[in-house]
């Protein structure tokens, strides 16, 4: 897997808390430990106190009682590899107050933004596939990388996760969608975001990695910074086609990613 590397990370882990994934903290360690990590990152749904979309996510009490406590243990293990404590917190237009009041209120190593939802229909369920059959296309792609913009302006995160998420099931606008995107990477670099090159789209439908090679170019050109992740719903899936996932990321010129530290940002040689 390693390909010559000197440093591999996956910073997008989810555990059993989340409600949809499986597997405890250590069943993670122990993957990524095979795997030849070198660093992980949990980065479990962050609850929000009002209930939104609670079937999700962790509750609030979790954060410290649980959270928190399992993977301070597991931080202590035998520190290889290192172990990150981050949030993946879904942008939501009107909870932006909400949000900043439970991040502010933990010492997350690094924070996720993603958007799952375009108004209440959660676009990455399969039960919410009949959706993209009754929908425009071209206007579900133009809101929800307008969502992507308006996330990345509120400065509550560190890190875009699975930027072109929405091409999950393979379904595309009538006409090019790049000039969204392109809009959408233009604001990450106003706001200094790092950008996920996320595996699971291998794993979806449209098997293809988050964003697609023609974007992660776009970022590079930009000169956007990157780290990885593989958003592991399992420990199986821990490092899910890094081979390939690296092999995106080199040729679309890269050769730094970024590590996480108290919300502090480092990027090291791939090499």
């Amino acid at each position: 897997m390693r390909r010559g590397l000197t440093i591999l990370v996956d910073y997008h882990l989810h555990t059993k808390l989340c409600k949809h994934a499986q597997g405890e903290p250590g069943d993670y360690l122990v993957m990524a430990k095979q795997k030849g990590l070198d660093e992980i990152g949990f980065a479990d749904h962050m609850p929000v106190p009002t209930g939104y979309d609670a079937a999700h996510r962790m509750e609030i009490g979790d954060l410290e009682k649980v959270y928190f406590t399992e993977l301070r243990k597991t931080q202590k293990k035998d520190g290889n590899p290192t172990v990150r404590i981050g949030i993946e917190a879904d942008f939501v237009p009107g909870l932006e107050d909400v949000l900043a009041g439970v991040l502010s209120g933990f010492p997350f190593d690094y924070v996720l933004g993603s958007v799952h939802f375009i108004g209440d229909w959660g676009f990455v369920s399969r039960k919410g596939v009949g959706e993209y059959h009754r929908r425009n296309m071209d206007e579900v792609f133009r809101e929800y990388f307008a969502l992507v913009r308006e996330a990345a302006r509120t400065g509550l995160f560190d890190v875009m996760a699975h930027l072109d998420l929405i091409k999950k099931y393979a379904y595309f606008p009538d006409k090019t969608y790049d000039p969204w995107v392109w809009r959408t990477l233009e604001v990450m670099a106003e706001y200094d975001l790092c950008l996920e090159v996320n595996s699971s789209g291998l794993r979806a439908p449209v098997g293809e990695i988050y964003p697609g090679p023609r974007f992660l170019s776009l970022a590079r050109r930009l000169g956007i910074p990157i780290t990885l992740g593989s958003d592991a719903h399992r420990p199986g899936e821990v490092g899910w086609a890094f081979d390939r996932l690296v092999a995106a990321v080199e040729e679309a010129g890269y050769d730094k990613i970024c590590l996480f530290h108290k919300r502090k940002r480092m990027e090291v040689s791939l090499h």
